[in-house]
């Protein structure tokens, strides 16, 4: 979405993953993506992929990359000229290449942080990246003019979502592993359970070889 003076909204196909065959949500290869959204006061990223070089997640996973630099290279940018982050949870399909974006702010739920300290929750390092600091909210933010974080969760404790106007009165939905919100002033915001996500997201802590949840 665009126009002359208004926010764009652009899919960066960030990996592919396929499921090894044992684990419960296994499944055919399938793309993992991050949102850019080109706003006047700065670039904003929802949701970095998979991280690189983990030889657990490649064995369950069998990521394929595609790299985030040339990604943003297609709009023009370089991942130094990302100024806020917007992480919709910490499982490690979403917060993976968080460390290459410590000049940002990189914003996610303290609710969501608690709960990534457990055991087989995420990839911890990809999670918290050394050296780089995560922003912590409790609930809704503005975080810019037409772009608004709602608190979500669901899928996971500290899931969010966000509301993005694209300077035309037309607000869009991006629900990261939740079903989408309503827009404020189109609907119950907070119309959805509270709890685990009816997906195949399990914690899986009988099974050393499996991370908590599937890759969504």
């Amino acid at each position: 979405m665009s126009g002359a003076g208004a926010v764009e909204v652009h899919r960066l196909h960030l990996s592919d993953v396929t499921p090894a065959p044992h684990l419960p949500w296994a499944r055919p290869t399938f793309p993992v993506f991050g949102l850019l959204v080109v706003h006047p006061d700065g670039p904003i990223l929802i949701d970095s992929g998979v991280g690189i070089g983990n030889r657990f997640i490649d064995q369950l996973y069998s990521p394929v990359h595609h790299s985030i630099d040339e990604a943003l290279d297609r709009h023009g940018l370089r991942v130094d000229d990302v100024t806020t982050v917007i992480t919709s949870h910490l499982h490690f399909d979403h917060c993976g290449q968080n460390s290459r974006l410590g000049g940002a702010t990189i914003l996610v739920q303290r609710a969501e942080v608690d709960a990534a300290t457990a055991a087989l929750y995420t990839v911890p390092e990809w999670a918290f990246p050394p050296g780089v600091e995560l922003t912590m909210i409790d609930g809704d933010l503005e975080v810019a003019n037409g772009v608004q974080i709602i608190a979500s969760p669901g899928h996971t404790p500290g899931h969010q979502s966000v509301v993005i106007d694209d300077g035309h009165g037309n607000p869009h939905t991006i629900g990261g592993d939740e079903p989408p919100v309503p827009p404020p002033g189109h609907g119950d915001q907070r119309a959805r359970p509270v709890g685990p996500s009816p997906s195949p997201a399990r914690t899986m802590q009988g099974d050393p070889r499996t991370l908590h949840g599937d890759p969504r």
